[in-house]
């Protein structure tokens, strides 16, 4: 698993719910991470921005990261509204 500075395992863990839920996987998406220089964000907490791309659809979302930001369930509402594509269908068992 990447090492992530602001994502939290918590929430790690409800993002791969989200995904499993709507019939994703974990490696059908490429998170990055960026922390924003709080110098330069005139903010004492740690925040950053996410981005989620779909290796698939090649689709991209930008989420804003750290205290009072709810990226997942943004990421969710995204994911069900199609933003990223539809999900791979699975191959009917024989």
């Amino acid at each position: 698993m990447t090492s992530f500075h602001l994502i939290t395992d918590d929430e790690f863990t409800q993002f791969s719910a989200v995904l499993r839920e709507n019939g994703w996987r974990e490696q059908d998406f490429e998170l990055q991470e960026e922390e924003l220089d709080q110098a330069q964000a005139e903010v004492e907490t740690c925040t950053g921005q996410l981005g989620i791309r779909n290796l698939l659809t090649q689709a991209v979302e930008v989420y804003r990261l750290g205290p009072g930001w709810e990226w997942v369930g943004d990421f969710a509402r995204d994911l069900s509204n199609g933003r990223f594509g539809q999900p791979p269908r699975k191959s009917p068992r024989l």
